[in-house]
């Protein structure tokens, strides 16, 4: 068997003592997560680069294992990264509700399924539709609902600073799909008969959540409409300037929503409809 590096020989009896003490789900948080510190509220964005931008939003941040805790509104929260797609959305949504996170709060990027939503907009998810291969293992429905309060919360921060920064707020459903760059004309069209909006990742959250009872919410900025002819990576100067602004306007929104959040998470929140997963 191979030699442990010095650091792992130390902090492996110390990690297995401290699990030994955990019930199953919490154990299972604590391996996956690597920290036993865990806020009620968790920021969720998908990416890197939306996670970065972020954690730099606060005045204050250090690293806890897998997660981040940001500085915000005289606490901690802790921020998440959950990974592109449906998949790597499932392990670390388990994880967060098993940790112990009441309010879920997705914060990254979609694309645009109607013409009136271009680059650069605000699109908050009332509703997700699942064209994924997750979501359906953890709710019968193919429409999942987000938290209404959360929604109607988000909208009465958000639209107010968007109105001043001039950017758009879009509220309607989603479109959850399991691919990117394999999409067609034909596939776009047909998710636009369901939702305003397309992503990879808020069906998988908002059903998972449910399952466990933990409400959600996700908001996100524009990046691309496709029908629109405005294509993801087109590099133009004026498009990636939108999407900044739009991600500020958006993580401006977050730190305010924040003590709302917060107060919601206290008074145990329970997720609409909530489903067990499926065995």
């Amino acid at each position: 068997m191979a030699r442990l590096r010095l650091s792992d020989r130390l902090k492996l009896p110390l990690a297995v003592r401290m699990a030994k003490k955990l019930p199953k789900e919490k154990r299972e948080a604590f391996f996956g997560l690597r920290t036993r510190s865990l806020s009620p509220v968790v920021l969720f964005p998908a990416s890197w680069p939306s996670t970065r931008r972020l954690v730099r939003s606060f005045p204050f941040s250090y690293r806890s294992g897998r997660t981040t805790r940001v500085w915000a509104q005289g606490r901690f929260v802790s921020v998440v990264e959950g990974g592109i797609g449906a998949p790597s959305t499932e392990i670390t949504v388990n994880l967060v509700c098993k940790a112990g996170a009441k309010v879920v709060l997705r914060i990254d990027f979609c694309g645009a399924l109607s013409p009136e939503i271009g680059v650069g907009d605000i699109f908050v998810a009332r509703a997700a539709k699942s064209f994924d291969q997750v979501s359906r293992h953890y709710s019968e429905n193919e429409l999942i609902e987000a938290d209404k309060r959360l929604v109607d919360l988000f909208n009465s921060v958000v639209e107010p600073i968007a109105r001043q920064q001039d950017v758009a707020v879009h509220t309607g459903t989603i479109c959850t799909v399991d691919l990117f760059f394999a999409q067609t004309e034909q596939m776009l069209r047909e998710w636009s008969r369901f939702g305003e909006a397309v992503d990879m990742e808020t069906s998988a959250v908002f059903a998972i959540c449910q399952s466990f009872g933990v409400s959600s919410v996700a908001a996100m900025v524009v990046t691309d409409n496709k029908l629109a002819g405005q294509h993801p990576y087109s590099g133009e100067t004026e498009s990636l300037r939108r999407i900044l602004s739009g991600y500020q306007v958006l993580t401006e929104a977050t730190r305010l929503a924040l003590p709302g959040l917060f107060a919601l998470a206290s008074r145990g929140t329970k997720a609409q409809n909530p489903t067990a997963p499926a065995k």
